[in-house]
């Protein structure tokens, strides 16, 4: 009745999922070496080798890896590695990562006003600015005190000014 409808079988639409997905991602690959071979620095082993070589190894990390590795390795004949929990590899990496966050703050000192990029975060100058180390306590406490509730403002033991 399907093939009647012109519908597609669930299992040949999902096979013709995965080989656009692989078609993309190879694609993506040799646009990453490509980029790698027109670096200006070069990598040993490229000068070592005079044939090009491009890595046979995949690596597949997160939820899908187990199934895509598989069909990767079977499809590209490529050497497919499913490190042990790979399935929450991102997660763990994820939980080590230490948050960032980046301000930018003008004073505008004629004004006596400044202004950040952090959720339109706005007002007077607390007192006049003498010098540039006056400005970076001014924004240090900018950043703490008035993180509008981000999170990664109380977690926060290291400004680069």
């Amino acid at each position: 009745m399907a093939e009647s409808l012109d519908i597609v079988p669930p299992l040949r639409l999902s096979e013709l999922v995965l080989n656009l997905f692989v078609d993309k991602l190879e694609t993506k690959l040799e646009e990453m070496f490509k980029l790698w071979e027109e670096e200006p620095a070069y990598r040993i082993w490229q000068v070592l080798s005079a044939q090009k070589k491009h890595p046979q190894k995949l690596i597949c990390l997160g939820g899908p890896a187990a199934g895509m590795g598989r069909y990767l390795a079977r499809r590209k004949r490529r050497q497919v590695i499913i490190p042990p929990y790979y399935s929450i590899a991102n997660a763990i990496g994820a939980a080590m990562a230490k948050p960032t966050l980046k301000l930018d703050y003008f004073a505008d000192t004629e004004r006596k006003t400044y202004s950040t990029n952090i959720g339109g975060l706005q007002g007077p100058l607390p007192r006049q600015l003498g010098n540039i180390e006056e400005a970076k306590k001014i924004c240090s406490g900018s950043f703490h005190g008035n993180g509008k509730g981000l999170e990664s403002t109380r977690r926060c033991n290291r400004i680069y000014l």
